[in-house]
């Protein structure tokens, strides 16, 4: 892979639905990897996120934290951002040593989700087919 311009990607979540039986609920581990061209270090990764509540709107892409490491991973504490159930979503932004940074673009295919279901509200097999458009129409 060549590239001129340092990247944060998320790893995706396992599993990608915190059910009130998964080993952690209080918090979302979050693991990322940094890259950066040869001869320059990753500075910092910014790590972002988007809520979207069961039933609600999504939020605002907010910045969560600056990280000076290339990987994580870190506890996302959602309780004391007042968040609960819902949709995660997760996205980063990596700079490197000569003030290269990666832009901001969400929909760039390196972020994660994961939902958050500690009251069983969702089956998420219930929805598989719509999500990976195999509907039988």
């Amino acid at each position: 892979i060549i590239f001129d311009k340092p990247i944060a990607a998320i790893f995706d979540f396992n599993p990608d639905v915190i059910k009130p039986t998964s080993p952690i609920t209080n918090v979302i581990p979050v693991n990322w990897i940094a890259l950066t061209p040869p001869g320059t270090t990753i500075t910092e990764v910014k790590i972002f996120y988007r809520y979207t509540p069961f039933g609600g709107a999504a939020s605002a892409w907010t910045q969560w934290q600056v990280f000076t490491t290339d990987t994580g991973p870190a506890d996302f504490d959602y309780t004391a951002l007042g968040h609960s159930n819902g949709l995660y979503e997760f996205s980063g932004v990596a700079t490197n040593n000569t003030g290269a940074t990666q832009p901001f673009d969400p929909t760039n295919g390196l972020g994660a989700s994961v939902i958050l279901d500690l009251n069983d509200q969702i089956q998420p097999q219930a929805y598989m087919p719509i999500i990976t458009d195999e509907r039988h129409d």
